[in-house]
């Protein structure tokens, strides 16, 4: 083979394994000297990005005249930020309850769902007697969890009237966050949400947190547009503002299951820890109702996380 030849040779094969042109360099003996482009362009999947960049692999700086050219290696970048969550199509006034729906995002993705108590139990005139006082634990967060039955399964519905057979989407607050699917779990119907830092005349933000935020929900970034809710005022039923003898007629209802009565989540007070999908509405809720009307404070904790 002669040297023209060879040398033809070898720019070929440097071609096919560069992917793009490369320069042969000769005088004596043969050198290849390797030219690289690299790929561009982006590619994601539900809340990560791959960023491309074209020129990436060639590290070095390339100055000419007042300009400059900095080839490297680009920094990571941030996965976007979930949807916001959606309040209730139709609200109701709900004094241990938070109701908002996760919208679908079509990827199946995982969140996690945080709630940041901003203002506890803050009633207006007239006023109870002797509110108990939870500031201490505002600026808390909690995170949405699954509720669960005494075997350890999940539950996502709970019996607002065995007579009636209706069922509405549950779920409750916990310390960890857990990651799920949160709009497939409940196919995109409102949440309504439990716990013992869920009190009357509070108000809160929701908001979620991509996947890429497990083990650094404090400071990620990747998180949603925040969402506030309010609850009613203690023994507010109606959400009229104010609580009355109506109020009243309304959870007896509830608790008798007569048709046409409101859902058990605008009436069900009663527990310090609430667990809708093992305990129905019943009498303790119409007496503290009939206490709320008598202006009787709301008497249960908010324990903090550990």
């Amino acid at each position: 083979m002669n040297s023209t030849h060879a040398q033809a040779t070898l720019v070929v094969l440097a071609s096919l394994i560069s992917g793009t042109t490369a320069s042969a360099q000769f005088g004596g003996t043969f050198t290849i000297t390797k030219s690289v482009i690299g790929g561009g362009g982006n590619s994601s999947a539900e809340t990560f990005v791959l960023v491309g960049i074209a020129g990436q692999p060639d590290a070095g700086d390339m100055a000419g005249g007042s300009f400059l050219l900095k080839g490297g290696f680009a920094g990571l970048s941030a996965a976007a930020p979930p949807a916001a969550l959606l309040p209730e199509p139709t609200p109701t006034g709900k004094d241990r309850f938070l109701t908002f729906v996760v919208p679908p995002d079509g990827a199946g993705a995982e969140t996690a769902i945080r709630a940041t108590l901003v203002s506890l139990y803050d009633p207006s005139a007239p006023f109870p007697i002797n509110p108990p006082d939870f500031t201490a634990r505002e600026g808390e967060v909690r995170y949405v969890n699954l509720l669960r039955d005494d075997n350890g399964a999940p539950v996502t519905s709970c019996l607002s009237s065995p007579s009636l057979s209706t069922f509405y989407r549950c779920a409750t607050l916990g310390c960890d966050p857990e990651y799920a699917d949160w709009a497939e779990i409940f196919a995109g119907e409102p949440i309504h949400l439990s716990g013992s830092a869920i009190v009357p005349d509070s108000i809160y933000t929701v908001s979620q947190l991509a996947a890429s935020c497990a083990g650094n929900e404090a400071t990620c970034a990747a998180a949603s547009a925040e969402l506030q809710l309010a609850t009613a005022r203690f023994g507010d039923v109606d959400d009229s503002g104010l609580v009355n003898v109506t109020d009243v007629v309304l959870t007896v209802d509830v608790v008798k299951a007569v048709f046409g009565a409101v859902w058990e989540y605008q009436c069900y007070i009663r527990a310090q820890d609430p667990k809708p999908h093992l305990n129905a509405t019943n009498v303790t809720d119409i007496v503290l109702h009939v206490d709320a009307v008598k202006l009787v404070a709301y008497q249960l904790n908010v324990p903090t996380c550990p």
